[in-house]
């Protein structure tokens, strides 16, 4: 509740960012939905090829990412990837009832069932929890991102609540048109390191990590 007598701060005053935040979400809803399958598709095999080029990606021990949904920025070519050459990838659940993420490693794709909200989650009957401290590396969803590092996402705080706990790399993916000037923030939102468009790497700097040492400026183009 705001004192009587202090100044209306639209960067501290929850209701305000709470109102700008379901405006950028309505905005960015528009801009996925005007991509055609195709132009998707495209944009997201860009986005997949880039992060398979990014070094760091390639040196994390334990991958976390998130399984899209038809909208999102497609993972299920990177889920299938990690798969592949690694043989287990972790990936999120919701709690039925609740708004906390549990993790579990897949070693098979077919170990994916629709659950919360019909997206592909693990079975918990054919899957083992994934040891959250082990994740070097997690890939991100998100509404909208800005070059800050900043993220945007579906309201429910369950990416925030799980990342507050675990030091790994964060990758945000989206698409170009998902990058905007300024995300409004609470401060129990947790920033990206890393978004990855079809067009660029953004490396956002909010934390000094020896996974991004050595990294050029032309990585980012």
């Amino acid at each position: 509740m705001q004192h009587r007598h202090s100044r209306t701060n639209p960067e501290r005053n929850p209701g305000t960012i709470d109102e700008s935040k379901q405006r950028l979400r309505r905005q960015l809803v528009v801009c996925r939905r005007q991509m055609s399958p195709k132009e998707r598709s495209r944009k997201s095999l860009r986005i997949r090829q880039r992060l398979f080029d990014f070094a760091p990606f390639h040196r994390a021990r334990r991958i976390h990412s998130y399984v899209s949904m038809p909208e999102e920025v497609d993972t299920h070519g990177i889920v299938e990837a990690v798969l592949a050459e690694r043989g287990v990838i972790s990936v999120p659940r919701v709690r039925p009832g609740t708004p906390i993420l549990e993790h579990y490693d897949i070693h098979h794709i077919s170990d994916l069932v629709r659950g919360t909200f019909g997206i592909l989650e693990p079975d918990p009957s054919r899957c083992t929890p994934t040891p959250i401290e082990q994740i070097e590396l997690v890939i991100v969803p998100g509404c909208a991102f800005d070059r800050r590092g900043n993220r945007l996402g579906y309201g429910k705080g369950y990416y925030d609540r799980f990342l507050a706990k675990i030091p790994a790399l964060r990758i945000g993916l989206a698409f170009a048109c998902q990058i905007v000037e300024r995300v409004p923030t609470h401060h129990l939102d947790v920033p990206m390191d890393v978004i990855i468009t079809e067009n660029e790497w953004i490396l956002t700097g909010v934390r000094d990590l020896p996974e991004l040492t050595g990294l050029k400026p032309e990585s980012r183009r």
